[in-house]
């Protein structure tokens, strides 16, 4: 039998709760190259390092802790940066072949990109800067490693705030876009 755990003893993480969900960092970084290419735009490195920050830190608050990319975050005078990433793309985008990411955690890529993609870098960064975790970090050792996500965290990080989107979705033909749930029906007025 097992007794209770006291308080200065930590339990062992299961591996499920411990274990990111994506295989690479690097899959989820292209990802956001992707779909900001795919809308003819770049994604400045600098952008990219707070983006990845955010999406892990709002990832692991909505998670129990739990990591979305194993990845380690350091709190550079910057801003939080992942230094396997920031050294791949120092030199601009390398040619990796990049994995997708599973079905519900695409959607939730999708979801945070529609509201920081159309956000200028140096709100993004900014965004992340604002971070109390990252600023912690930052004021006790320069490129001090920040605690966003994974076990040995007492609480969750905290964002401030993450801009709702600000422009419309719209068709093709420059029609505002409305939500379409598949077998309703909705006729065109006259």
């Amino acid at each position: 039998m097992v007794g209770p755990v006291r308080k200065d003893q930590t339990p062992a993480p299961t591996a499920r709760a411990s274990s990111p969900v994506v295989r690479s960092t690097l899959d989820v970084a292209f990802w956001f190259i992707d779909r900001a290419e795919s809308a003819g735009k770049s994604v400045s490195a600098r952008k990219l390092q707070a983006v990845l920050y955010l999406t892990q830190a709002i990832y692991a608050k909505a998670n129990g802790g739990r990591k979305l990319m194993p990845a380690t975050f350091l709190a550079a005078e910057a801003g939080p940066i992942e230094p396997t990433v920031y050294h791949i793309f120092q030199n601009g985008t390398p040619r990796i072949v990049a994995a997708l990411p599973p079905p519900p955690i695409e959607s939730f890529l999708a979801d945070l990109w529609a509201r920081l993609g159309p956000m200028a870098d140096e709100e993004v960064i900014a965004l992340a800067a604002e971070d109390l975790h990252y600023r912690s970090a930052f004021s006790h050792e320069k490129l001090g490693e920040i605690r966003v996500a994974g076990p040995g965290r007492d609480e969750q990080p905290t964002i401030k705030r993450v801009p709702e989107p600000t422009i419309p979705a719209t068709t093709l033909d420059g029609r505002k876009a409305e939500k379409w749930v598949p077998g309703r029906y909705k006729p065109e007025p006259r």
